[in-house]
């Protein structure tokens, strides 16, 4: 079930536009329509952590796209390093060592599979605070997608849903050993 060159440019675009999306920081404003210098202070710290988040989920849908091509030449395998996807990078941004520290792959199976978009085959190690301080973390599925999930979410899988209150029961539902 190997992806073609299209395919896997079309994923990325889509991707790349999802972040983009959910990149959208909203302005409120007081009755008088001007925004307060606590307002704008919230709103400084809103974008940067989505310029963060953003940046994180594009870190990791590059790793992605790297990890997909290597597999496309080796027998369907993810890798199990980062270094043996390495030559498959075309971004700056993935390339950054210290955010590469902040990640681990967690899925070195197939991409024969058919439950691709329910396994998680990169994360981020560490949950970070977002700016309504919710725990949030990145993660990177088998099937090129990119989440960033901020607790508590609900994972919706098919027709099913669960509710999450820790990344550690989602994780373990969600990571294939």
């Amino acid at each position: 079930m190997a992806w073609s060159k299209t395919k896997i440019i079309v994923v990325t675009a889509l991707v790349v536009v999802a972040v983009a999306v959910t990149s959208v920081v909203a302005l409120k404003k007081h009755s008088s329509g001007k925004p307060s210098d606590s307002m704008l202070g919230n709103m400084i710290d809103q974008m940067e952590t989505s310029e963060m988040l953003r940046t994180k989920a594009l870190f990791q849908r590059d790793w992605l796209l790297a990890f997909i091509l290597y597999a496309n030449e080796h027998k369907g395998q993810f890798p199990d390093t980062f270094d043996q996807a390495r030559g498959y990078l075309s971004s700056d941004i993935a390339k950054n060592s210290k955010m590469a520290d902040e990640m681990e792959i967690v899925y070195h199976g197939s991409r024969q599979r058919d439950d691709l978009s329910q396994i998680i085959a990169l994360r981020e190690v560490t949950a970070h605070p977002n700016a309504e301080g919710a725990s949030v973390k990145v993660y990177g599925l088998a099937d090129g997608s990119v989440q960033a999930l901020a607790l508590p979410f609900t994972w919706q899988n098919g027709a099913t849903s669960k509710a999450y209150d820790s990344f550690a029961a989602f994780e373990s539902d969600q990571i294939v050993k």
